[in-house]
């Protein structure tokens, strides 16, 4: 009787130890992995840069710079679908910055009066914040 009373309790030990060590791990569990997104939406990233035009002048030199920052001019990013994504306005300054989720991008440049038709460029966002300049051709040669 003491031999099976012994191994009972042994059984028993073991169970204790067993649904204790299944309890800490339970307890323990491992916290989640960040994500990329917030309230489940994807998260976005800052792209921002100056805009130019130029050349100004037919010769530049240190006295006069050859571009001129473009104030209030619309700047587009589509998609690759071709839909707008963001729409901003650079500063006086000619600074824009837009956010976007992690993409491909074509940045189009609205066409303001006096202005000529500038190109479109092409941009990669990834997950860290981007600085993308654009220039306008003026023209001048």
């Amino acid at each position: 009787m003491i031999k099976k009373t012994k191994s009972l309790a042994v059984v028993i030990v073991v169970l204790v130890i067993l649904a204790g060590a299944a309890g800490v791990a339970l307890i323990y569990k491992q916290p989640p992995q960040p994500s990329s997104s917030v309230n489940g939406q994807t998260a976005t990233v800052i792209l921002s840069g100056t805009v130019t035009r130029g050349p100004i002048t037919p010769t530049c030199n240190d006295n006069q710079p050859c571009y001129s920052p473009v104030a209030s001019h619309t700047i587009q990013a589509l998609d690759s679908s071709g839909n707008i994504a963001a729409t901003t306005l650079t500063s006086d300054t000619g600074k824009y910055s837009m956010n976007l989720k992690p993409g491909h991008y074509t940045l189009k440049l609205v066409p303001q009066v006096g202005s000529s038709m500038p190109g479109n460029d092409e941009v990669d966002v990834a997950d860290t914040p981007k600085e993308f300049n654009l220039t306008i051709d003026s023209g001048i040669r």
